[in-house]
């Protein structure tokens, strides 16, 4: 029975040439309600059978009739998200039209291509390819620039992220000018811009575009066309998030954290240079909210990652804090220590995070100096890499853990603090014998190391 009405409806439409706009809207209403609420399938099917594409294509040219091509695209994309996409993707001309579209009068045909652009490269690196060498991200970001309507930002800067996604991720040379489109946005578009989503979509697509798995290009293509600004925009972002949230009671919005997190984590990965830029952009004034219990598993996580590339990097120093007002001690500050402690501890999170809260608690360690290790230690540093060595699966950790409590422990010995005394107390002492006897032959060996120049007879009287 359906396929009858489907068959007889294109067939009404392919001879329509006397009907008026209206009738024939009603009848294109009628398939697209069909297609998208009933048997999507067997109705896609029955459309490209009856000879449905070709009348639909010559919609797309009725520029007399913005809702008529909005209507003909619409159903277009769903056919091309069915059985028969193959058909649609592949009718000559079909991509070069929509396309083409992008740059029509009408904001709302723009609208339904771009959505068009989303569906059909979430699946397909070679049509995201095909949209790529069309063009298509070069027609968005015009439309970006030439909007202020945020929701129609949004939805551009939507597609743009679905552009750059993938594996194999593009090649910066095919996705310079969305690199460039992106980072524009950030840096000026959303200053202007009180609907966070345009954000949101223009920060997943660098957090795509920075991910040094993908492309290191990619990332340093970024830092030269705005480094400084663009970490500083980011940032800036989230604190204002944060000032709003505070301001009218509720949580801050994880949907902008997240990739904005992901974003200066990525840049982290790079050259010192990159990481110089996101501490000067003032990151650790925002890290206390990342890592704080209104946030998420993965944004915790991501924001342990950060601290931990941060410090990895051995950027920060006390000269470099003071420059930058950054607290002078240690750059993430006692409140920012102790939570990261406190999700170090047996039970307090997942795995996932508490690993990585420990790799970077063991990694501020590791890249101290003096003064900044008796601000660690005072905030229970100590105690906290003490409990990490009770860890049973994963030996690169404990060794790794190891490395950082003889870091402390070297420091106090050289200025006669009572470093080794507190991990006494934490039974940190037994627990480094245990593992000198017991541990696998890499932790033995470091452990025994420490037992030796700390808790020797001859080094150690309690």
């Amino acid at each position: 029975m359906e396929t009858d009405i489907i068959v007889t409806l294109v067939r009404i439409l392919i001879n329509s040439k006397s009907y008026r706009e209206e009738d024939i809207l009603k009848i294109i209403q009628q398939i697209r309600t069909m297609i998208c609420f009933e048997n999507n399938e067997a109705t896609a099917k029955n459309v490209v059978d009856a000879n449905g594409i070709e009348f639909l294509m010559s919609l797309l040219g009725r520029y007399d009739s913005p809702t008529l091509q909005q209507e003909a695209i619409c159903i277009l994309s769903k056919l091309c998200c069915s059985s028969v996409s193959d058909e649609v993707l592949h009718y000559p001309d079909f991509l070069p039209q929509m396309i083409d579209l992008l740059r029509s009068p009408e904001s709302k045909v723009r609208l339904e291509v771009v959505s068009f652009v989303k569906d059909v490269t979430f699946d397909s690196i070679d049509i995201r390819d095909q949209l790529l060498d069309l063009q298509a991200a070069t027609y968005i970001i015009e439309n970006i620039r030439c909007s202020q309507d945020d929701l129609f930002i949004a939805e551009m800067c939507s597609a743009l992220s679905s552009l750059s996604q993938g594996n194999p991720q593009p090649s910066i040379d095919r996705i310079k000018h969305i690199v460039y489109g992106t980072v524009g946005i950030i840096i000026h578009k959303s200053l202007y811009c009180t609907f966070d989503m345009s954000n949101i979509h223009a920060l997943r697509c660098l957090a795509t575009l920075s991910n040094i798995q993908n492309d290191l290009d990619s990332m340093e293509y970024i830092f030269k066309i705005g480094a400084v600004p663009l970490t500083q925009r980011i940032v800036q972002l989230l604190v204002d998030n944060k000032a709003r949230s505070q301001e009218w009671g509720v949580d801050f919005d994880t949907e902008l954290w997240a990739p904005a997190i992901e974003t200066l984590c990525n840049f982290c990965y790079g050259p010192e240079t990159f990481v110089r830029a996101v501490i000067g952009a003032g990151v650790f004034a925002i890290l206390p909210e990342a890592l704080g219990e209104n946030s998420t598993k993965d944004i915790r996580q991501m924001a342990c990652n950060l601290t931990r590339q941060v410090f990895r990097k051995k950027a920060v120093d006390i000269e470099s804090l003071k420059k930058t007002k950054d607290i002078k001690t240690l750059a993430l500050g006692a409140n920012s220590l102790r939570v990261l402690f406190d999700l170090s501890k047996v039970g307090s999170t997942g795995w996932g995070v508490r690993r990585e809260a420990i790799m970077a608690s063991a990694t501020i360690a590791l890249a101290s100096n003096s003064e900044q290790i008796a601000v660690f230690v005072a905030q229970g540093g100590i105690e906290t890499l003490t409990e990490a060595l009770s860890i049973k699966i994963d030996c690169h950790l404990v060794v790794f853990v190891l490395a950082a409590i003889e870091k402390i422990l070297s420091i106090g010995k050289m200025n006669g603090s009572v470093y080794g005394l507190i991990m006494y107390q934490a039974g940190g002492v037994e627990m480094v014998e245990h593992l000198a006897n017991d541990g696998s032959e890499s932790v033995s060996e470091k452990a025994e190391s420490i037992f030796e120049q700390f808790f020797g007879d001859d080094t150690f009287d309690v």
